[in-house]
């Protein structure tokens, strides 16, 4: 299991990509944990819009342990969750995209899940255990001050 910690400000290139501090990552050991799967955080929702209050970076032989709750637990043969279950399902998984940490240390965020975070220029990388989110930096201060809520 990995242990991702500390916060750091990152610039974001026109591709989309963010270099991830080598202490942030310094947990990985080898080829196969250079996987991941960037998936929306927390939605915020405005009237009929929504928007991600940030992006999580999980390691990809964490992912399928992590996402287990988008699973039904099937007793014959319907699916047990209720439709908002499902709509949550499909919200989530429909965004997951599969990355590589390439040879600098970047990964590229998905376009449409970099601006649904309304991240652009900048990126606040925070280790939060098992998972690194990326944050538009003052979405982030605002949060953490309890302005989000």
């Amino acid at each position: 299991m990995t242990d991702f910690s500390g916060k750091f400000t990152q610039k974001v290139d026109p591709k989309g990509r963010v270099c991830v501090s080598g202490k942030l990552l310094s947990c990985l050991q080898d080829e196969a944990e250079r996987w991941f799967r960037i998936c929306p955080g927390d939605p915020v929702v405005a009237g009929s819009s929504s928007a991600l209050l940030f992006l999580r970076l999980i390691p990809e032989s964490e992912y399928h342990d992590w996402a287990e709750w988008t699973r039904p637990k099937w007793e014959g043969a319907r699916d047990p969750r209720t439709r908002e279950e499902k709509r949550e399902a499909r919200r989530f998984l429909g965004d997951v995209e599969k990355v590589k940490l390439d040879a600098q240390g970047r990964f590229t965020l998905p376009p449409q899940l970099r601006d649904a975070a309304g991240i652009e220029g900048e990126a606040l990388l925070h280790g939060d255990g098992l998972f690194v989110e990326f944050w538009n930096p003052a979405q982030y201060e605002m949060e953490m001050a309890g302005e989000g809520e």
